[in-house]
């Protein structure tokens, strides 16, 4: 695709090459044919007509190719100015033959100096063309690298965006962290009541499933105390059946958990006849508080109806 600063060029040049010609027939207008000028003209006659030829020829093949779809219409447009810029000169190299030959009118003389003029023109509208062309191209220059220099600041913003998302994800990860660790730090009863008594003091080295804290609550609960095979009946949140001695009825029971039992409730075995302590896991069970039942009393619980 041309430019408009080399068509502008290009104009400027058949402009100089128009300006000269006009020139060249004024001077020969004015001063009068000669032998060595009329067979000067006649070459350049000769020369015209050739380069005409050429042109025409150069125009009717580029015709034909751009009809057959093998040349694009900017070639075709090429060969047509070529051909029209030929014919020109030829028609003038003739009429400068003519005039030569037959001598030049006072008119013709005025409409020589005015071509020449005419021409001159034309070169100064080209020379302007192409300072209009020169300063279109100074611009989209200046717009060119304005738009490197706006898409250069996207990309960095682009990757301070990408970083702040990185540094927000670092510290959303430790936020988390910092939570769990503050979740863990933090006690918590597994129920309402009224604190009776602390069994720590602050900075005090605390065993594993050691009290803290003792809780005075509405609920009502036994603890059994199992060997290892009656344990692994048991599990969190199971329903088992209570028996209330003294109220001869039956509770509903939930087992809350069960644990490993104080060494105090071990069974102690014989070591002279080398058997092992058997260990005692805690299970407590909470029941639902009914108006005649009161901390204290008896309850019976059959393992046997129990299943794992």
């Amino acid at each position: 695709m041309i430019s408009h600063k080399h068509k502008s060029l290009r104009a400027k040049v058949r402009a100089q090459a128009a300006e000269r010609q006009a020139t060249a027939a004024e001077q020969q207008v004015n001063n009068g044919a000669r032998d060595e000028d009329v067979q000067q003209q006649r070459i350049a006659v000769a020369s015209a007509t050739k380069n005409f030829q050429t042109a025409q020829t150069n125009y009717k093949r580029n015709k034909a190719l751009y009809d057959a779809g093998s040349v694009s219409k900017a070639a075709l447009d090429d060969a047509e100015t070529s051909l029209t810029l030929a014919t020109n000169q030829l028609n003038q190299q003739k009429e400068s033959l003519q005039k030569l030959l037959h001598g030049a009118t006072a008119e013709e003389r005025m409409q020589a100096s005015e071509q020449t003029t005419q021409a001159a023109v034309a070169v100064k509208q080209a020379e302007e063309e192409i300072r209009g062309a020169q300063l279109s191209v100074d611009r989209s220059r200046t717009q060119l690298e304005t738009i490197q220099q706006s898409r250069q600041q996207l990309a960095d913003q682009k990757l301070a965006i990408d970083l702040l998302k990185q540094q927000k994800d670092t510290q959303e990860v430790q936020l988390k962290t910092l939570l769990l660790k503050k979740e863990r730090l933090v006690l918590k009863a597994p129920q309402d009541g009224k604190v009776t008594s602390i069994s720590t003091k602050v900075g005090e080295n605390v065993a594993q499933g050691a009290p803290l804290i003792t809780l005075e609550t509405n609920d009502l609960y036994y603890d059994l105390y199992v060997n290892e095979e009656q344990a692994g009946k048991f599990k969190a949140n199971q329903e088992i059946k209570t028996r209330i001695s003294a109220l001869n009825k039956d509770l509903k029971g939930t087992v809350r958990y069960v644990t490993a039992a104080p060494q105090f409730a071990n069974v102690k075995m014989s070591r002279e006849k080398g058997e092992a302590d058997t260990a005692t896991f805690q299970v407590r069970v909470y029941v639902t508080r009914e108006a005649a039942l009161l901390p204290g009393m008896t309850v019976e619980v059959n393992t046997n109806e129990i299943s794992s």
